[in-house]
């Protein structure tokens, strides 16, 4: 009798022991996904106040030659060319710059926005009467199999117009979900 009461706690002890690993391992992995997901929203929200609410480091970096946008020459991309009663009135030059610089410095964008090792897309939407159309597009669209994509939403004006700023920040872990 003695060794059934020992035998039936030592299979309940043990089933409490795993399932509290478990937990345990559960826990830990919701709390760094949490952890990675608050970071990324904490550098989209940086990234998209450089980017709309100042004129970059130097406020002149869209007249650089191509071949000098770089970290060395670059520290803060901002796209604002002056504020308008406290609205940010974004300069449509350096928006088009940006657009049409070679995507091979995609990288570049990255490391200036301080989101290295993540993705992003900024997409630039211009009132037009009746809906928002996109107007111009940086970067790199989210996959289908993308988790924990941080949109980070703003307004400007862009030539007088209202327009929606759209900053997309995610991680690419291939096919695999992060």
């Amino acid at each position: 009798m003695f060794s059934i009461d020992v035998l039936v706690a030592l299979i309940a002890f043990i089933f409490v022991f795993i399932a509290a690993a478990q937990l345990n391992e559960y826990s830990v992995e919701k709390i760094s996904l949490l952890e990675k997901r608050n970071e990324m929203q904490r550098l989209s929200q940086s990234s998209m106040s450089s980017l709309i609410e100042t004129a970059g480091i130097p406020p002149d970096w869209h007249t650089l030659p191509e071949d000098s946008f770089n970290v060395s020459h670059v520290h803060a991309l901002g796209l604002v060319a002056s504020p308008l009663h406290g609205y940010p009135l974004l300069s449509e030059q350096k928006i088009s710059v940006l657009d049409s610089l070679d995507a091979s410095k995609y990288e570049t964008y990255k490391t200036i926005l301080g989101l290295h090792g993540y993705e992003f897309e900024l997409d630039i939407r211009v009132w037009d009467g009746s809906s928002y159309s996109s107007l111009y597009s940086v970067g790199r669209s989210p996959a289908s199999y993308s988790s924990s994509v941080i949109r980070t939403d703003r307004f400007a004006l862009v030539n007088g117009t209202w327009s929606n700023i759209i900053l997309m920040v995610w991680e690419d872990c291939g096919k695999a979900r992060c």
